[in-house]
């Protein structure tokens, strides 16, 4: 069971965004999603994330989740690409 769409809505309770999970595989038994697109309604602009690379059962280590260090959470080991 996978989340398929969620809608967000501003104050006037406006539908703003529309959030679209999209091609989903199972990948080491877990359902994952492998495209999805955000959808601005009154911009009528979008963004599209696509997930080209899953690893699982991969260690993360808590001080990634330290907001002191967030600025520098992009740069750890973690993020480098697995050899091919």
């Amino acid at each position: 069971m996978l989340l398929l769409q969620g809608d967000y809505y501003d104050a006037a309770n406006q539908r703003w965004k529309t959030e679209l999970y999209q091609d989903t595989a199972v990948i080491s038994g877990v359902p994952t999603v492998l495209r999805i697109r955000m959808e601005d309604k009154f911009q009528g602009t979008s963004t599209e994330v696509r997930v080209s690379e899953v690893g699982c059962d991969a260690t993360i280590p808590d001080d990634l989740f330290d907001p002191q260090r967030l600025p520098q959470a992009s740069k750890h080991p973690l993020w480098t690409p697995a050899a091919q």
